[in-house]
């Protein structure tokens, strides 16, 4: 962390050459890949203040093996912050297979799913949105722990009235005054020389 603000510091205070950027940008990433908690610091630090052309594809990697690596070491954090990132960056997900996004969805992380799902519906990918939605709706019939671990993919998917009627009464009435948690703002690339 302290390396990455230092050096994005320097980022600020100086005009980086378009190699610096890109170089800065390849070990930012290969560190996030190597510890998987300096991932959320890519897009202050990182990708804003180093845009430059190209930048989109190194992102989409960089997304594709945060995703992989989170799945294999079972990071949930890491791979929502992928999400996270594909939906910002609008990269698509194309190289991720079916039954990758299943062992996501099965990892029971209520960020990541609730990610996934709005991502599922950027991309169009009605099989992947199928998939969390019967997901969500399956936990109806689990716990009230299972059901409280979720509450924000359930309050996402399901109505005011399925929420009403599992107890959620609270998340009911947010639903029904159109109360949203979750936004996301997707970035305009600055014009790079």
């Amino acid at each position: 962390m302290d390396l990455c603000n230092r050096a994005g510091n320097e980022a600020n205070n100086k005009e980086l050459t378009i190699r610096a950027k890109k170089l800065y940008t390849q070990e930012a990433i290969n560190l996030a890949i190597a510890f998987p908690y300096l991932i959320p610091t890519l897009d202050f630090y990182v990708f804003r203040k180093c845009w430059h052309e190209g930048i989109n594809e190194k992102i989409k990697k960089f997304v594709i093996s945060a995703l992989r690596l989170g799945i294999r070491k079972v990071y949930p954090d890491a791979i929502a912050h992928a999400i996270y990132y594909a939906l910002k960056y609008k990269i698509s997900l194309d190289e991720i297979k079916e039954n990758e996004f299943i062992d996501i969805i099965e990892l029971d992380d209520c960020i990541t799913n609730v990610l996934l799902h709005r991502y599922s519906i950027a991309a169009e990918n009605t099989i992947l949105e199928r998939h969390i939605k019967k997901y969500a709706y399956n936990l109806k019939h689990q716990d009230n722990n299972s059901r409280d671990r979720n509450w924000l993919l359930i309050f996402q998917l399901w109505t005011a009235e399925d929420l009403n009627g599992t107890g959620q009464k609270f998340l009911a009435e947010l639903k029904k005054e159109g109360f949203e948690f979750l936004s996301i703002n997707f970035f305009e690339p600055p014009e790079t020389s």
